[in-house]
């Protein structure tokens, strides 16, 4: 006798740490896999243009997004999805990159103070 195979219960307790000027990671717990192996697919979205800039998936829920515009806010959507389907809901969650340092190319000015003080 076997069992059926079910949709896999949904992620929860998404944080984003370690943000960097162009990464985020992502932790997630997983929920029951419905019997078969699951990954977990992410939507990345710019919050103010709403533009998706990231479809992709992993196969732990532990993850780094990489290569994101510095100091932006987005919203990543993360849906756990088995060989039965999706699960019914997806997680979703904001986070930020760090603004990124200032380069600084050219001349400097230097200025000498002479005289009496």
């Amino acid at each position: 006798m076997y069992s059926m195979a079910d949709l896999p219960d949904p992620v929860k307790n998404c944080t984003a740490y370690n943000a960097t000027a162009n990464s985020l990671q992502i932790q997630c717990v997983a929920g029951f896999d419905g019997g078969i192996p699951q990954h977990f697919h992410v939507q990345i979205y710019d919050e103010t243009s709403r533009q998706i800039l990231y479809n992709i998936s992993y196969r732990n829920p532990d993850f780094t997004i990489k290569r994101l515009p510095s100091d932006s806010m987005f919203i990543i959507r993360i849906t756990a999805v088995n060989g039965q389907g999706p699960s019914k809901l997806t997680y979703k969650l904001r986070a930020r990159t760090l603004m990124a340092p200032l380069l600084r190319t050219g001349e400097y000015n230097y200025f000498i103070l002479a005289g009496h003080f």
